[in-house]
């Protein structure tokens, strides 16, 4: 694992850690990834949106949320552990990685 201004980067086969008794074994899609949240007294997933990935970039990159590039490549995480999709489209330089920012349990 990598961090980058307190966001951590996962390398291929390594996982964030995840709060005992959350669920990561569900299928289901989300272009922006997941987020944990409290729901009425207790964690679970929520779909991210794109305010949030701008949010966590813009921290790792040590950047303003606007000058974040656009998530526009096929690239969408599965569950909270697993993406898929090419991730190439028009940024051939990335690839599906898993990233965790602890600050916004995103």
């Amino acid at each position: 694992m990598e961090k980058q201004n307190g966001v951590e980067i996962f390398k291929n086969g390594e996982q964030p850690p995840i709060p005992e008794g959350l669920k990561t074994d569900f299928e289901v899609i989300s272009r922006f990834g997941f987020k944990i949240v409290n729901f009425e007294g207790r964690l679970v997933w929520k779909a991210a949106t794109e305010e949030d990935y701008r949010s966590s970039e813009a921290k790792r990159l040590n950047i303003a949320p606007t000058d974040v590039e656009p998530k526009d490549y096929d690239c969408n995480q599965i569950g909270p552990r697993q993406c898929s999709g090419t991730c190439q489209g028009t940024h051939p330089k990335l690839w599906c990685s898993l990233v965790y920012n602890p600050e916004e349990k995103y």
